[in-house]
């Protein structure tokens, strides 16, 4: 299933689950793709819809449970991360094992740090996110903000079908 996810990602595709547990594969590249090289790939992804919701799951459990206000945003965050960008993948796992904090609000998915109980978090205060957020974060801005808004888009899709309304205002790596 990995070959077969990766194979779909470099043709331009993604998956997403949707809160009733439907696995999308959305097509998210530049252009038109290739019919002949996707069709035979979409087919397999179809024909092994159990597996690859297996192993794409696997992929984004929260590194944090027990930081519970925002884990399906973090498992969201990190699904795409891993079929979009394997390194990106590894600093958002990172910032959520030392306690980050996605928030969804108006429309905006922003990256936050949680400050406090060090057996709750890793970042002690101004100066440790700072230092995170530069060495880590920054490089790979353009690449977070674009996993965000493909995270914020499946919200917006969610919220559509249950018939609420979301603004795509903005993403912020704060």
């Amino acid at each position: 299933m990995k070959q077969l996810a990766r194979q779909l990602q470099q043709h331009g595709y993604i998956f997403t689950f949707r809160t009733n547990g439907t696995l999308t594969c959305k097509y998210q590249g530049e252009g038109q793709p290739d019919p002949e090289a996707v069709r035979p790939l979409l087919q397999q992804a179809k024909q092994h819809t159990e597996e690859l919701r297996a192993y794409l799951e696997e992929k984004s459990q929260d590194p944090r449970p027990d930081l519970t206000e925002d884990t399906e945003l973090w498992q969201e965050a990190l699904r795409v991360a891993a079929y979009t960008d394997h390194s990106v993948y590894g600093v958002l796992h990172g910032a959520r094992c030392i306690g980050g904090k996605l928030e969804h609000t108006e429309g905006e998915l922003r990256l936050l740090p949680r400050y406090g109980d060090p057996k709750i978090t890793g970042i002690r205060g101004e100066e440790d996110w700072e230092e995170i957020r530069s060495r880590w974060l920054l490089p790979c801005k353009e690449q977070i903000t674009s996993i965000f808004d493909t995270v914020k888009e499946a919200l917006a899709e969610e919220k559509q079908i249950t018939g609420t309304e979301v603004g795509t205002k903005g993403t912020k790596v704060s």
